[in-house]
Formats: C-alpha cells, structure tokens, sequence
C-alpha cells in the first residue's frame, strides 16, 4: 500500500484541477507538492501502516511490530518534512532542507535494512551477504535486486536539484521506479515466506518420523503359520534390497523408507529463512 503514494495524491491533484474548472495552467493553479493536504494523502498509507503493526503488537505482545511501525512513523515525518521544504522555496541553505536530508536518509537506510534483512531473510553469516537456502539458483539475482533496492530507497535525492524542464515529469519516473521495486520486492518476498513456513512446518518438502517404519503388514503376518514367521528367504531379501535401492527408498525417498532428507543420509535440511520476531509464540497475549 505505502508503494501507491503516488497514485493517491493524484485525487488532490484531480480535486484541485476540478474545483478550478480545469484551468489551462494547471501546475500553476494547483500546488500539489506544497500544500498541507497534500501531505496529509501522502502519509495516508504510512499511516494505515502504522496502525495495522501497533495493533499485531497489542495483540502478540512481539517486539518486531514495533520495530515495522517506526519504520511507518519515520517516513511519515519524512514526507512532512519533504512537502514543508518545497513549501517554503526549495532553498537548499535553510533548516528545513538539512532536517529532511538527515530524515530521508535514516529512512532509507531503515527501510532498505528491513527489506533486505527481515522481509528477505538476507545477511546470513557465511553465506556471502545472501543464505544457505536460496529458490534462485544464480547469486547475481540477489546481488542485482538488493543493489537496486537500496538505490530505488534512495530516489528522492533526485528531488534536490530544481529541474527546470518536465519537472512533473520526474515525479511520475520516480512512481514507476517505485512500481519495479515493489514488483521486484514480492519475488523474495514470497521465497523467503515459503522457506519460513517449511522451517517451521506449516509448509514442508518432508516430515522427520521418530520410528521406521515396517516393510510388511501386521495383519499378514497374523494370517501366516506360526512356523513361517520366523524363517527367512535370502534371495526375497535380496530382491527387496535390489527394489529399494532401484526406487530410491534407500536414500529416504520412498514412503516406506525412514526419512534421511532430500540427499539420503546427509543431515535433516533446516532451512533458516525464518523471520526475525516469529520464534515467539503467534498465539495473542490475553489482557490482564
């Protein structure tokens, strides 16, 4: 929702440019990045944000909440800090500008940090910069899309320079780049939630068992002679071990065979794209 910033103050824009009956200058009549309401559609969907992980925080007591919501409380006061620069000149010597460099750029930094560590689990030790269990197989898709990221988090360094030609244009360039970025952003996104839901088995490739189970049913062995029970035929064994080594039940693949993981007898695979914050307990804290 934050990525759509754009497409919602376009409506003041649009109320401006009605209620003037559609004047023929239309970036001279309406303001759009000065004035208050302006900022008030801007901070909209931070708001909503902020809102939504105060409330998961009161409900689940977890501390990374918290942690969302300041990233939402920050970029609210940057975007006020943005439109109360433009709205006294766009003077890059003035308070105001230095304020909102310091504060854009702690916002970028925060919400580049998010999204690379938290929301794609990256930044794993000894994996370089990335994790052990990755759904990409080349390492250059994440280098690119976490390169881009930040450099798409720090756009609005493009807004100190007074364009002079198509400066409309530029903010419109900005919200597309924003679009790819958001785009990009839900590919790891959903990997990083899959790996997280097999880690904690809500979605997972296979189920460790704390027994073998048994080649032959108990209730044959009931219909057989007592005197048949206890012999057994070499060349039956075998043939059994030639048909599990064939169909792979010796490697932990078959449904009968004692579950090894997806590499035979190499160690249980745990995938460690678990989120910060979701060890604790999803149940909700009960008021006191």
């Amino acid at each position: 929702m934050f990525s759509l910033t754009y497409t919602i103050q376009n409506f003041y824009f649009l109320g401006c440019e009605y209620s003037n009956h559609f004047p023929r200058d239309t970036y001279a009549v309406c303001h759009s990045g000065s004035r208050w309401p302006y900022a008030l559609l801007l901070c909209l969907p931070a708001l909503v944000r902020l809102i939504q992980c105060v409330k998961r925080w009161h409900d689940s007591r977890l501390a990374i909440h918290l942690i969302n919501a300041g990233k939402y409380l920050i970029s609210i006061v940057q975007l006020c800090l943005f439109v109360l620069w433009r709205a006294r000149g766009r003077s890059t010597s003035n308070a105001s500008f230095i304020v909102w460099v310091l504060v854009s750029t702690a916002t970028s930094v925060y919400t580049s940090a998010w999204d690379l560590i938290v929301d794609w689990s990256l930044f794993r030790p000894q994996s370089g910069l990335l994790r052990h269990d990755r759904g990409y197989s080349s390492r250059y898709v994440y280098y690119f899309a976490m390169a881009s990221n930040v450099l798409i988090r720090f756009i609005w360094v493009w807004y100190i320079p007074d364009a002079k030609q198509y400066p409309n244009s530029r903010s419109f360039y900005f919200a597309l780049a924003e679009m790819l970025r958001r785009w990009q952003w839900n590919f790891f996104r959903v990997e990083t939630e899959h790996l997280g839901n097999a880690d904690a088995y809500r979605v997972t490739r296979e189920i460790p068992l704390p027994y073998r189970r048994i080649e032959h049913d108990s209730d044959e062995d009931d219909k057989q002679p007592e005197l048949f029970r206890s012999k057994t035929n070499p060349i039956t064994v075998h043939l059994d071990r030639l048909r599990r080594e064939l169909v792979g039940e010796e490697q932990g693949r078959g449904p009968d065979a004692e579950n090894l993981g997806p590499r035979g007898h190499a160690r249980q695979r745990e995938y460690e794209a678990r989120r910060p914050g979701d060890t604790e307990s999803d149940e909700p804290v009960s008021a006191a």
